[in-house]
This record gives C-alpha cells, sequence and structure tokens, in this order.
C-alpha cells in the first residue's frame, strides 16, 4: 500500500466515522430508514413496506436525511481536513 492508498483508506475511514455520527443525531425512525437503505440495500418499495409507509414517504425522508448528512459534513470538512493531515504527518517525518 503506498502513501496515496493509505491517506484515501484514511480519509474514507473519516468520512464514515462522520456519517455515522450524523446518521446518530437523526430521530430513529430516520435512521432506521437510512440504514435499510444503505446497510441493507432495501429499495424504498421495500422500506415503505417495512416500515408500513408510503414509497414518496420513504423517499423524502431519504432526501432530508442525505441533505443533514451533507449539511453535517460540509460543517466538518475543516476538521476531517486537520484530522486528516495530523494522521497523515506521522508518515511525512
Amino acid at each position: 500500500m503506498d502513501l496515496t492508498d493509505l491517506k484515501n483508506l484514511l480519509q474514507a475511514q473519516e468520512s464514515q466515522q462522520l456519517i455515522y455520527k450524523a446518521v446518530s443525531q437523526l430521530p430513529e425512525k430516520k435512521q432506521a430508514i437510512f440504514w435499510l437503505s444503505r446497510r441493507e440495500g432495501l429499495t424504498h418499495q421495500e422500506i415503505a413496506q417495512r416500515m408500513n409507509m408510503s414509497v414518496q414517504t420513504v423517499k423524502n425522508n431519504l432526501t432530508d436525511i442525505l441533505k443533514y448528512v451533507k449539511i453535517y459534513l460540509s460543517g466538518h470538512s475543516e476538521l476531517l481536513a486537520m484530522a486528516f493531515w495530523m494522521q497523515t504527518s506521522y508518515f511525512l517525518f
């Protein structure tokens, strides 16, 4: 694994942790919708059936969730960059 691969891996891990943190701050229903979609790979229809809601409600919730996560990540991008720099600076010195 070269330095570029390591940087990409560290950045992906940091991003994933921030996404998990953002999602954990959502109401339980929205968390469930997000994880059913992303972890289990369920379709909108499957989520709607499992959660007893309309497909449109699932779509609306996922749109809201993704907007929230995007805003959360943009607010933490400086932190992410600093963490990335701190983790990779060890390899530069």
